[in-house]
């Protein structure tokens, strides 16, 4: 019973509803001048998920760019930390080991 008390009261702290950023379908069309017709479709961009979007360049309005979203980034540079963090303990670790036989 304890247990449920606790996570009664954890639980708007710990069950968020996570959003994603929408992706743009295609970025806008060109008006191209040395063509009588006049527009062509600019590039289409890919489907979006839970972890990166697109959207259309800065640099370049007619082609598409691939973003992670904010939080996946976080959790890739803090899995990356966790892992540098286990490799340099485990060298340390092997090093006293070494030197104390």
């Amino acid at each position: 019973m304890e247990q449920l008390r606790l996570l009664l009261w954890l639980s708007p702290f710990v069950v968020k509803q996570a959003t994603a950023t929408p992706s743009v379908y295609q970025c806008p069309f060109v008006a191209d001048p040395r063509m009588m017709a006049g527009f062509m479709p600019g590039e289409y961009c890919g489907h979006g998920s839970f972890l990166h979007y697109w959207s259309c360049c800065e640099d370049n309005l007619f082609q598409c760019c691939f973003h992670f979203e904010t939080w996946t980034i976080v959790i890739f540079a803090l899995l990356a930390i966790l892992a540098l963090a286990a490799m340099i303990f485990w060298v340390f670790r092997a090093l006293l080991q070494g030197s104390s036989d």
